[in-house]
């Protein structure tokens, strides 16, 4: 199973995050993220394979160097995929994007695992709301997203290491 390296909201994102999971859930929209153990993330890296106990010592390097910063979710969007996913999209910024970049410095050792979509030049940060939505479901998918009050800001408060599908937390570091 994949590992990815995920930045966890503030609580009261998470909570906006989820309402929305609940909702796609009791619309017959999608259900998995409201009924797996995910959180509200935006995903660093994707890595098909980890030497776990190397890669917790990096993220520990790299929560410990890393001046974490609040974002600003500006826009909903959708990736239109064989996943069909809808998401809240953060501005992308020059603190952000160095964030991404030093992550991948200092994990270079992992590269060879990693996911392409998630290199640098490549990466789309994103705040999932649904995922494996029907194709006729993304305009109902999207009309309920409209509710969300944007821009938002929050804070990065936690960063994870999970496995997944299904979702398996394996540690997490609360930021200061």
């Amino acid at each position: 199973m994949p590992f990815a390296i995920e930045l966890f909201f503030d609580s009261e994102f998470e909570r906006l995050v989820r309402g929305v999971w609940e909702q796609y859930a009791r619309a017959g929209i999608t259900a998995y993220l409201y009924e797996s153990d995910a959180r509200p993330h935006i995903t660093l890296a994707v890595f098909d394979d980890l030497r776990l106990e190397e890669c917790q010592s990096y993220l520990d390097r790299f929560v410990k160097q890393t001046r974490f910063f609040p974002l600003e979710f500006s826009h909903l969007g959708v990736f239109h995929s064989e996943k069909n996913v809808v998401f809240l999209g953060p501005t992308v910024t020059p603190e952000l994007l160095a964030m991404h970049r030093n992550f991948h410095e200092l994990f270079t050792p992992f590269i060879e695992h990693e996911w392409e979509s998630y290199h640098g030049g490549r990466w789309v940060p994103h705040c999932t709301l649904g995922m494996d939505i029907p194709r006729a479901k993304i305009p109902e998918a999207v009309a309920l997203a409209m509710a969300i009050p944007l821009p938002l800001e929050c804070r990065i408060a936690e960063v994870g290491l999970i496995e997944f599908r299904p979702v398996r937390n394996l540690c997490r570091y609360k930021l200061e």
